[in-house]
């Protein structure tokens, strides 16, 4: 006898990783082509989301400062062009479902 928290979820309750899977793959019923790249790109941010949803919280004294090789808000304000990681990412994704519509 299964319960109902037993099954796996669909729709927005969806876990990132099968969410993002699921959303890839009504897309590709339709016209865009959905590519390997893709899908590696959705698997990274439903990664990216996944960690930053279980991550321990920050103590409230703590300073957020870039990692070495990214750019920092400071980079931003004086017109650097460093970009997040993932940036690529979803803006390959956005772009997908804009086309899908």
């Amino acid at each position: 006898m299964g319960l109902a928290a037993d099954a796996p979820r669909d729709g927005p309750g969806a876990p990132p990783h099968r969410a993002v899977e699921q959303l890839l793959d009504r897309i590709a019923e339709g016209t865009p082509e959905v590519t390997a790249e893709d899908r590696a790109a959705a698997a990274r941010l439903a990664d990216a989301y996944t960690a930053a949803a279980y991550a321990a919280p920050l103590p409230a004294s703590a300073t957020v400062s870039a990692p070495s090789g990214t750019a920092s808000s400071s980079d931003d304000a004086a017109g650097g062009t460093a970009r997040h990681p993932l940036r690529h990412d979803a803006d390959r994704i956005v772009g997908l479902i804009r086309t899908a519509r």
